[in-house]
């Protein structure tokens, strides 16, 4: 999953990844990481599809999205 020009830092893109320690949404082009409060604020701006898509991948549930 990716939101183009949404990185906080450098504007670059954002995606959706996975290591040892779980899922996270990090930058491509800086490689900074969301924190939990704001990958909540980019997942309750994006369209319902999206949010269910990275509720069911980050296993978690999200303020701001629909059922």
């Amino acid at each position: 999953m990716l939101w183009q020009k949404s990185c906080p830092r450098c504007r670059g893109d954002l995606a959706l990844d996975r290591d040892l320690d779980g899922p996270f949404i990090g930058c491509i082009q800086c490689g900074a990481v969301l924190s939990e409060r704001q990958e909540q604020a980019l997942l309750r701006l994006a369209p319902r599809h999206r949010c269910e898509q990275a509720r069911a991948r980050l296993r978690t549930e999200v303020k701001g999205c629909a059922a």
